[in-house]
């Protein structure tokens, strides 16, 4: 939403709305770019799609780098598309997390349920549009987590790696607890949404170290 109270600060004549949040989001996306960087070649689904996890974060980290931290550089209107722009790569995201994990434990039955995490994916993003609200993203973002978390403790024993991808989920939904809470350490430098973000590159972390056990799967010989 475009702030109605314009409580920053100036830098160098330039205002800068949300200094926490311009850091955070920055850090996300350096961190998901270099993660990114640094992955071997990839070499099944797994590790594609779990790597499109992290690139999708990394876009939304940059797009929220913007809005939180200049408003007023970009203008209402600006505002209101490149918010929308960086909540879009969420959805996209789950989907990609969705997608991953019900093909290991479902995958006769991917046909149809990939139909419904695109219209899940449609949905969520028109309602956003539609409604101008993060609510339908938050919706999108705890339906695929709840699922992620259950259906990953299921897989540890068949797949490794996903002990690492439910230690991620598990971070970042616990974060969501803080989020609703709503306790600002600093509105301006570090507030619940900062906190979240730092939960978040945590997240990223596990899922990089997870890509990287399947990894050493093929490594040993295991898959």
């Amino acid at each position: 939403m475009y702030p109605e109270v314009f409580s920053g600060i100036s830098v160098s004549g330039i205002y800068i709305h949300e200094p926490g949040g311009l850091i955070t989001d920055l850090l996300i996306a350096i961190l998901c770019l270099a993660l990114l960087l640094k992955l071997p070649r990839l070499k099944d689904s797994f590790q594609k799609y779990w790597a499109l996890f992290i690139a999708m974060i990394g876009l939304a980290g940059v797009g929220g780098a913007l809005v939180h931290g200049f408003p007023t550089v970009l203008g209402e209107s600006l505002f209101y598309w490149m918010w929308t722009l960086k909540n879009v790569f969420l959805p996209i995201g789950n989907y990609f997390a969705a997608f991953v994990i019900l093909s290991a434990a479902f995958p006769a039955k991917m046909r149809w349920l990939n139909i419904l995490l695109l219209i899940k994916m449609v949905v969520a993003n028109a309602f956003m549009f539609y409604i101008y609200s993060f609510l339908p993203i938050v919706i999108d973002i705890a339906l695929t987590y709840f699922l992620v978390i259950w259906l990953s403790i299921r897989l540890t024993k068949s797949i490794p790696a996903y002990k690492q991808i439910r230690n991620a989920f598990l971070v970042v939904f616990f974060s969501g607890f803080l989020y609703l809470v709503k306790y600002d350490i600093n509105p301006v430098w570090f507030s619940h949404k900062d906190l979240v973000h730092v939960f978040v590159l945590i997240s990223v972390y596990l899922i990089y170290k997870a890509i990287k056990v399947k990894d050493k799967d093929y490594d040993f010989g295991k898959v």
